[in-house]
């Protein structure tokens, strides 16, 4: 993996079939940068944390960023997580809005950091909206690298 990568994982919330995915970010440390239960906001998990949070046999991909980009991402997830004091789905709360927050946090560490809207339809963080996790990863500013299982 290498700094800025976007972690993938077909996490479900409950047995949710219309909420599905997570996603979090990788630090200068290697660690994970993501908003979750039941921590209930920002946090950094080291692999081995973060593949605890995941069940067996659950498939985490890697997207990598193009053109460079993700190590001020990153870095601006790092600086920002723990201004996150909420884990909640919003589909209406500005995307400016670090609490609550669930994957959109990706997506304002691409447009704070690299200066760029993952979605590349012009978005701003006053505008209301939601970011799902299929919307990060199909973003045309990253492409697949690799997955791998969780034990």
């Amino acid at each position: 993996m290498r700094i800025g990568d976007i972690l993938y994982s077909t996490k479900t919330l409950g047995s949710s079939s219309q909420i599905v995915g997570h996603t979090g970010i990788v630090n200068s440390d290697f660690k994970v940068v993501h908003v979750t239960l039941p921590v209930n906001g920002g946090t950094i998990d080291n692999m081995t944390g973060y593949m605890n949070r995941h069940g067996a046999g659950e498939t985490i991909k890697v997207y990598r960023p193009t053109n460079g980009m993700g190590v001020s991402a990153a870095k601006w997830a790092t600086w920002n997580f723990q201004y996150v004091k909420e884990y909640s789905i919003q589909p209406f709360s500005q995307l400016g809005t670090l609490s609550p927050n669930c994957s959109k946090f990706v997506w304002q560490a691409f447009y704070y950091g690299e200066g760029i809207d993952l979605m590349n339809v012009n978005n701003t963080p006053d505008l209301r909206g939601f970011v799902t996790p299929s919307m990060v990863i199909n973003s045309p500013f990253v492409i697949y690298m690799t997955s791998f299982i969780a034990i």
